[in-house]
């Protein structure tokens, strides 16, 4: 009995340090690791579970089996989750413990959109021994928040179990020492039926009859030990079943990328615009080319507003501002002439969100934008605006802490200002594109800086204008957008 107490013990010590527990202790504390979250929290829940799992003296059962038991006890999820209703449901906790052959349950809960995680322990007799809740990030946490937390949720475990199979030993010593004293009476009876063997009929027929009590005895044992050898197998079989149900609970799909939250993303554009324009006169041809760099600011604020389960809405506001200057020549007196310019866009976008596995997400977007480069009031050109719809398919991917987005973005031109309409109205609908790239880097769980890349090409066909009222003009507007951004998740 003491030699197993310091084992125990040890086995909560070497746990506490992150120590193999296999050099100390024989007996697996039985537990089950149940995720009760409202939904979502299988990310986290996998984290915990591969550190349990590190230890070969935790014996893990499967949290489906428990569930189903926890039916059949008329417990819910929700009452799982509930600090009061475990505070005030201790015997039902304990009868859910006993039937799940467990010494331990440790509870699990994601909540607030991926923002809090607590862990619970619940004792062998279903008492509630710890709560610890933390913040995380969309439903991220990581593995030394992990172990700080396990730290706190098995301490308490340890001693609770060592109270209970310390009073079991007690026990089996008392039942030991009882058979030892009935046998030593058996044995004495023997002994002296032996002495009288010879002196009487009635004698012999004595130890006739104990010899038969003798062999029903000896009946009855192996009896008893072939039902033990059957419960055994069938502790065995049980073992290896919830071993596979834990399998599939460990390789059960998650889709960190779409947990409910909000991010803003703020930072340094750097670009270039290159506008060309030529109209289809016969009698007086003209072309013009504008092409600028430029360095301003921008940003995103991108939320999942909805889940469900693998799949998302959500919405990202975006745009970005940048102030340059442009230099005119005048063919004519080669004049150049200096005006204060200014790059702008903003849009929206709505996306719905697939998980199609743990790291990879499609995303179906559409939205509108509208898009402008002005320059100030001159002879020459003041710049053009766009109104444009968008829509197109974006893949995401996550490699631990870094993720990749790339997106095909297709932009119906609906409205084309160029020059204060100088060059005449648009001429039906433009079809332009606007394919952009990125790749991200989590600092922290709240924390991400990005780098990302985009290509808009802007086509716009006009009718006859003021300026030139004998052609239609054709004009094409690239813009080149980098942008370096920090993030953090709200």
């Amino acid at each position: 009995m003491v030699a197993s107490r310091l084992k125990l013990i040890a086995s909560a010590i070497a746990f506490l340090f992150l120590l193999p527990l296999s050099a100390f202790a024989q007996d697996p504390i039985k537990l089950s690791l149940v995720n009760v979250s409202k939904s979502g929290g299988d990310t986290s829940y996998k984290s915990v579970y591969k550190e349990l799992k590190k230890s070969d003296d935790i014996k893990l059962r499967s949290q489906k089996s428990l569930i189903k038991i926890a039916k059949k006890l008329k417990i819910k999820k929700a009452d799982l989750r509930s600090t009061k209703w475990r505070k005030a449901n201790k015997t039902k906790l304990g009868r859910l413990v006993e039937k799940s052959k467990l010494e331990s349950i440790i509870l699990i809960d994601v909540y607030k959109g991926g923002k809090r995680i607590q862990l619970v322990s619940i004792g062998p007799d279903g008492t509630p021994l710890s709560s610890d809740v933390q913040k995380i990030s969309r439903g991220r946490v990581s593995q030394s928040k992990v172990r700080e937390m396990l730290k706190t949720a098995f301490k308490p475990v340890v001693k609770a179990v060592l109270k209970v199979r310390n009073g079991d030993e007690d026990e089996d010593e008392d039942e030991d020492e009882d058979e030892d004293e009935e046998e030593a009476e058996r044995e004495a009876e023997r002994e002296r039926k032996a002495k009288a063997k010879a002196k009487a009929k009635a004698k012999a027929k004595a130890k006739a009859a104990a010899a038969r009590k003798e062999a029903e005895d000896e009946d009855e044992d192996e009896d008893e030990d072939e039902d033990e050898d059957e419960d055994e197998d069938e502790d065995e079989d049980e073992d290896e079943d919830e071993d596979e149900d834990e399998d599939e609970d460990e390789e059960k799909v998650a889709y960190p990328s779409l947990v409910q939250g909000f991010r803003i993303n703020l930072g340094v554009v750097v670009g270039k615009r290159e506008f060309s324009l030529t109209t289809n006169s016969t009698s007086e041809p003209f072309t013009l080319r504008h092409e600028s760099p430029y360095i301003g600011g921008g940003g995103s604020l991108d939320a999942i507003l909805l889940n469900f389960g693998s799949v998302a809405i959500g919405t990202s506001l975006f745009g970005g501002f940048a102030p340059f200057t442009t230099l005119f020549r005048d063919p004519a007196t080669s004049e150049v002439f200096e005006f204060s310019s200014r790059y702008a866009s903003i849009g929206l976008d709505l996306n719905i969100l697939i998980g199609l596995s743990e790291a990879l997400t499609l995303a179906i977007i559409g939205g509108a934008e509208a898009t402008s480069v002005t320059i100030d009031a001159n002879q020459f050109y003041t710049g053009s605006r766009y109104l444009s719809a968008r829509g197109g398919l974006g893949i995401g991917y996550g490699i631990g802490p870094i993720g990749l987005k790339l997106n095909a973005i297709v932009l119906p031109v609906f409205d084309t200002n160029t020059a204060d309409g100088a060059f005449g109205t648009a001429d039906g609908l433009g079809i332009g594109f606007a394919p952009n790239a990125g790749i991200f880097f989590n600092i922290t769980d709240e924390v991400s800086a990005g780098i990302r890349y985009e290509f808009k090409m802007l086509p716009a066909s006009m009718l006859k204008g003021p300026v030139i009222n004998d052609a239609n003009s054709d004009s094409t507007d690239i813009i080149h957008n980098g942008m370096i951004t920090i993030g953090y998740s709200l």
